[in-house]
């Protein structure tokens, strides 16, 4: 009870949502309702989203291929004290962090809940090869040069023009406290999770 009112309260100045989790990793104060068992259950989501965004490109993904009807928001969502994207608010419910989305959607989306192994493999994609992808990308001038025209505005001119800079300090504040090895290291990783297996999960 005393974490559902601590929910509740989180209402204040976030847009009037309930803020379902404030950290990434954190499991939700509040399950998602299980009624909720298929994709139309989940009515029209909205995901707060960075078009180049590693995280926010793996929901666009999951939310098509699932047939999630949903609307894209781009940036930051404005009155929410997580300041960092994807957000994605569903019924008035908001998660935040794209590993708590997919832990607490399988369910929904695909029917069953993740299987211990299948969360370890969410769990290195999103802390750990993505976070690898992204520092790759921002360590390059000629990478950060092909995002500018997808990311627009802006951003695209401060990518161009600072992107030596960017490539100077952005590695580290991406790595930030996570341990993130090479991207040989995930290929390595994956291909032995696999082992021979053409998918982690179904057929196609």
């Amino acid at each position: 009870l005393i974490q559902m009112a601590t929910t509740v309260n989180t209402m204040n100045g976030q847009g009037g949502v309930t803020v379902l989790n404030t950290k990434e990793k954190d499991d939700l104060q509040q399950p998602l309702p299980m009624e909720w068992t298929k994709p139309e259950d989940l009515g029209e989501v909205t995901l707060y989203n960075g078009k180049v965004s590693p995280p926010c490109c793996k929901l666009r993904t999951i939310f098509k291929w699932y047939k999630v009807n949903f609307k894209v928001i781009d940036g930051k969502k404005p009155d929410s004290e997580y300041k960092k994207i994807p957000v994605v608010v569903i019924h008035g419910r908001q998660i935040n962090d794209s590993f708590v989305v997919v832990k607490n959607l399988a369910r929904i989306l695909d029917g069953a809940e993740l299987t211990k192994e299948l969360l370890a493999i969410e769990e290195m994609t999103t802390f750990g090869l993505m976070l690898a992808l992204e520092i790759a990308v921002a360590s390059s001038w000629p990478e950060l040069c092909k995002c500018a025209p997808l990311v627009g505005g802006g951003a695209c001119c401060v990518l161009t023009v600072c992107g030596c800079l960017i490539t100077c300090v952005g590695p580290p504040r991406i790595r930030g406290s996570h341990d993130v090895r090479d991207l040989a290291h995930y290929q390595q990783a994956y291909a032995q999770a696999l082992g021979g297996k053409s998918y982690f999960h179904g057929e196609a």
